[in-house]
């Protein structure tokens, strides 16, 4: 018995591929606000713990940028409760050298730091929400 060949069946067209949204956009909204919120932006304006330099001076040839560091970090649970205002350079060295090394540096205890300016914050947050008496 012989068997003949038979014609391949033509290919079916590939279905389009939708592409899928690298950052769900609902889901980072809510991250940034359990991870920063008010606060981080509240934290962005005060001078870095560590040298007292703002936003826009010098310090080192550095062009100092005031961020909102977590300590412990984000991804060891830190959430908003623990941020500290830390110049983005020093920042960057501390993630590279790590936690220990950078307060070892300046000797400053970061948690201790940054429940100090949670409680600060509470403060802030409590008078921005309350009426003032001539507006009630």
């Amino acid at each position: 018995m012989i068997f003949s060949p038979c014609p391949k069946p033509e290919p079916r067209p590939k279905r389009a591929k939708r592409p899928v949204p690298k950052v769900n956009p609902v889901r980072a909204a809510k991250r940034y606000e359990r991870d920063y919120g008010e606060k981080g932006d509240w934290i962005r304006l005060q001078p870095c713990c560590c040298t007292g330099k703002r936003t826009g001076e010098r310090e080192s040839g550095y062009l100092v940028l005031i961020v909102a560091a977590h300590f412990p970090s984000r991804g060891s649970g830190g959430r908003a409760k623990d941020l500290v205002p830390l110049a983005d350079h020093w920042h960057v060295w501390g993630h590279r050298h790590g936690e220990k090394k950078l307060a070892a540096r300046f000797g400053v205890d970061f948690k201790s730091l940054a429940a100090h300016y949670e409680a600060h914050w509470q403060r802030v947050a409590s008078r921005r929400l309350r009426p003032h008496k001539d507006t009630a």
